[in-house]
């Protein structure tokens, strides 16, 4: 059985790397899945496949070059009584990892030696304050497909909350809301119904995995013919592009192949150690052999299990087990196909595929530049806020706030609740055959 792994850098092709330049979300885009019953339809997502410079959050040494979610150290401060949750506050924490070595970008992320900033997380938790942690998020860009109302943004106490500055100052903030089917009061006030919802997941180390071990159901498919099935028949070295091992030949057992897969091996042709092999791939039905990811399938996603103890995965009754279905195959909300046509090319080597997706979808494809975003990759919270959420006094002068310092990006201010080197980071785009997902 194949294990999720780093395509990325074993395609020729690929999304234009995220340096900036995106679109620009907001901490209120974020999308939950759900936490539902068993035998309960998850939600339909839809991938979006970015492509983004990470550094190693492990040991500082390295990055990934091509992973498709934004990872970010988020600190978190928490007021309970008891086991009462009384209030939460989260915000991203700038300078959180050691530039490593040659990281081929400006980043706010990352510090250089000796100059690591001094954050109010960092003089809390020297302090010993034990209602600060951090935890290692990863931003995955979505599109949440269920019907939509778009209606005025509420805060807590139900009031609408408006731009406070800016062209649309005065103006309600406007946001969708999934459909709630017969008992929906927007649908009761004859608000129009909108295709689906783009936004961003929030998660941890542990369901990061989890999305990532989505790909585990598609990936043996071909996503080029949408029929046949791909299996492995050589490895090429990365260095001199020779068969390292011919597989129709060398009749592997799965979980030495997957060994050597994940692990490399030396050379036989040019001799490099450990060397990383690029896998050669066949489909059982077509010329133009490409695997499967993320973002050429729409998941049924949903959780399940208790408080701390979830798991994300995907069901749908009816699919065969499936909770999965083919871009081509999902009608929207407005009775059209997602995708009405799938183009595929090939070119020395390298499959590419483009689909032809509704109108209403195609303006939600292009994926967050999260290093604008408050509360993800640009702090959102005024240090002096959370000092007075914690009733610390005595800041010292380096972490107040500057003057001017704006609490809010053009809304009014809410708060984001909390929510090893191996192959993982992550795929959407090919290996041998340089698949890539063309918007």
């Amino acid at each position: 059985m194949t294990t999720f792994r780093d395509r990325s850098r074993r395609t020729t092709t690929g999304l234009n790397r995220k340096g900036g330049g995106g679109a620009r979300g907001s901490w209120s885009d974020e999308v939950r899945i759900p936490n539902l019953p068993p035998k309960t339809d998850g939600i339909p997502l839809l991938f979006i496949n970015g492509d983004y410079v990470n550094p190693q959050t492990d040991d500082g040494g390295t990055w990934d070059e091509h992973a498709p979610y934004y990872v970010y150290l988020q600190a978190k401060a928490v007021i309970r009584e008891g086991n009462t949750l009384q209030g939460m506050r989260t915000d991203c924490v700038p300078g959180a990892w050691k530039r490593p070595e040659g990281y081929p970008q400006a980043d706010s992320r990352v510090y250089d030696q000796g100059h690591k900033p001094h954050t109010i997380w960092g003089w809390l938790k020297s302090k010993g304050d034990s209602r600060v942690g951090f935890s290692t998020r990863a931003a995955f860009n979505v599109i949440d497909l269920r019907p939509h109302h778009e209606v005025p943004k509420l805060d807590k106490e139900g009031h609408i909350v408006k731009f406070t500055h800016g062209e649309k100052a005065g103006t309600p903030v406007m946001e969708r809301k999934p459909c709630e089917g017969e008992d929906c009061e927007h649908c009761a006030d004859d608000i129009k119904v909108t295709v689906g919802r783009k936004g961003y997941l929030d998660v941890g180390s542990k369901h990061r995995d989890e999305i990532m071990d989505l790909e585990l159901l598609v990936d043996d498919y071909c996503r080029a013919c949408q029929e046949g099935e791909i299996s492995r028949v050589a490895f090429i070295c990365p260095e001199c592009n020779e068969v390292m091992i011919d597989l129709t030949e060398a009749k592997l057992k799965a979980d030495e192949e997957e060994r050597i897969y994940l692990g490399g091996m030396k050379c036989p042709n040019c001799k490099t150690p450990k060397a990383l092999p690029i896998e050669e791939v066949e489909c059982s039905k077509c010329k133009n052999p490409s695997r499967a990811t993320l973002a050429d399938v729409v998941f049924f996603a949903r959780k399940t299990g208790k408080d701390k103890d979830t798991s994300i995965g995907a069901f749908r009754k009816g699919l065969n087990a499936r909770g999965w279905m083919w871009l081509t195959e999902y009608e929207l909300s407005n009775g059209e196909l997602l995708a009405s046509d799938v183009d595929v090319k090939t070119d020395d080597g390298t499959v590419s595929v483009t689909y032809a997706f509704d109108k209403s979808v195609k303006e939600m494809l292009r994926p967050y530049d999260f290093s604008t975003m408050r509360g993800v990759g640009v702090p959102g919270q005024k240090n002096k806020n959370i000092a007075k959420f914690l009733g610390v006094s005595g800041l010292p002068d380096e972490l107040q706030d500057e003057e001017g310092d704006d609490d809010g990006d053009g809304e009014e201010s809410g708060n984001k609740g909390g929510g090893s080197q191996r192959r993982p980071q992550g795929r959407f785009s090919g290996r041998r055959t340089g698949a890539s997902t063309r918007y």
